[in-house]
């Protein structure tokens, strides 16, 4: 099956700030409800209240609702992605009703569902016609992809100290996360990084992560939106910081501590130092 590569209709025509109503206005910004950007109040359960350690601590950062404020186009891209290659419409795109919420993996499960003969071959072209869709969505308008407030920022004064490393675990694809990712500010040069192109299961692909960048997970802090980033880090034994509108969702799995945002970043480096 071919399928032509124009640029997607839903990208096309009016203004993104047109059609989204004003979606990326100061006032209406992305997925979230920031209210006003300030995090919400921290709540931290770590073992201890102060001291520093000797040793590097790694945090790995999931990418769409984390450090990417993408879900719109994400879901867009997916979506309609989907529907073009197989010619059947997509049930769902509420992550947590599948087993395994990475992208390979609920991909992958559902045309093998629909029986595809060779779904790894289809995943593919999947693949290739949401990287085509993403890159007419950032033609037609950069507003498309924005970084979550405050998350270039963090993300650089990590990678700057002595006293930190950085990672990123995503269930997304490679090529598409990083497409992203780059297309909201993040350099990416030497960062280590995993996805579902590396493996389909959450864990592994957090777990593949901290090898990557020479850590055991337990010595590392996965910063991440879903719960089934807390499921995943609790099934590895490893802290979870929260960040996203999930909030309460998140508290009740575990995250230590819960931001709205990463505007604040002497709250996100306590919320590290209580963990440590």
């Amino acid at each position: 099956m071919r399928y032509k590569r124009e640029m997607a209709p839903e990208f096309s025509g009016a203004s993104l700030r047109e059609r989204s109503n004003g979606l990326f206005s100061v006032e209406n910004r992305g997925m979230f409800d920031y209210d006003d950007y300030m995090p919400i109040p921290i709540r931290c359960s770590g073992e201890r209240t102060g001291g520093t350690t000797s040793e590097p601590m790694l945090i790995i950062f999931d990418v769409d609702g984390t450090l990417c404020d993408t879900h719109d186009v994400d879901t867009r891209c997916y979506r309609g992605a989907f529907e073009s290659v197989t010619g059947r419409s997509l049930a769902s795109v509420d992550w947590s009703r599948y087993p395994e919420a990475t992208s390979s993996a609920i991909v992958h499960g559902l045309l093998t569902d629909m029986g595809f003969g060779n779904p790894d071959e289809e995943e593919q072209r999947i693949l290739a016609e949401i990287l085509t869709r993403l890159r007419d969505a950032a033609r037609a308008s950069s507003a498309w992809f924005q970084p979550v407030l405050g998350a270039v920022e963090l993300f650089d004064e990590l990678r700057g100290r002595d006293d930190h490393a950085v990672a990123i675990a995503t269930g997304d694809w490679g090529e598409s996360a990083k497409f992203k990712l780059e297309m909201c500010g993040f350099r990416l040069d030497d960062v280590p990084f995993a996805s579902s192109s590396d493996t389909r299961r959450r864990a592994d692909i957090i777990s593949l992560a901290a090898g990557r960048a020479g850590f055991r997970t337990e010595d590392a802090v996965y910063v991440g939106d879903g719960p089934w980033d807390a499921r995943a880090t609790r099934e590895l034994g490893m802290r979870f910081i929260g960040v996203g509108h999930r909030h309460e969702v998140l508290r009740k799995e575990g995250a230590r501590a819960v931001f709205r945002s990463f505007t604040d970043q002497a709250e996100f480096f306590k919320a590290l130092e209580l963990m440590a």
